[in-house]
């Protein structure tokens, strides 16, 4: 985890995604959290491995997003994001 922390931090990465977690429900926040982002995450059901996490960093509008077909037997998750405009913000700074 602090090496996923200071490469997510270092690249000043926007949206981070992890395949293979291998997180259990008993993994919880403080474990995996990563101070500046949000984690969305899908554990497999009822099987060992798989799991996905999406770290998004904390600055921008993020969401999960269900499709209506969505099937829990699978570790797939659809995350939006909306960033938040770097220029407007840098813009109305300097005002």
């Amino acid at each position: 985890m602090q090496q996923l922390a200071a490469d997510l931090v270092s690249y000043d990465t926007c949206v981070g995604v992890i395949t293979e977690t291998h997180l259990k429900q008993k993994h919880t926040g403080g474990v995996v959290d990563v101070l500046g982002y949000v984690m969305w995450r899908r554990d497999r059901q009822r099987r060992r491995g798989g799991d996905v996490a999406v770290y998004v960093k904390a600055s921008e509008q993020s969401a999960i997003w269900t499709f209506s077909g969505d099937d829990l037997t699978y570790e797939l998750m659809w995350v939006r994001v909306r960033p938040v405009s770097r220029r407007l913000n840098d813009l109305s700074a300097g005002l």
